[in-house]
């Protein structure tokens, strides 16, 4: 059982400000501290924020994903599997 979680839609219920570049990191380590159901899986939509960071990583208990050309809701749809939380 793998919880998925579309980090933009938690963003735009998180900040009520428009959202700068470090918006997706900061809520990644609120989530951390959050003790994350594992296995969990957070996806944003786009291509990663900078060249650097890879477009699958892992962020201490999440798994963190950026969906590139897809949006984050097909790729969540792709990945779900009987048993998960989205």
């Amino acid at each position: 059982m793998t919880w998925l979680l579309d980090g933009n839609n938690i963003l735009g219920v998180a900040t009520s400000s428009p959202r700068s570049e470090g918006d997706r990191e900061k809520l990644l380590h609120r989530l951390l501290r959050l003790r994350l159901p594992r296995p969990c899986t957070v996806v944003f939509d786009g291509p990663p924020p900078r060249p650097t960071v890879a477009a699958e990583f892992q962020m201490g208990a999440a798994r963190v994903v950026y969906s590139g050309a897809r949006t984050a809701d097909d790729l969540i749809l792709a990945r779900v599997r009987p048993g998960d939380t989205v």
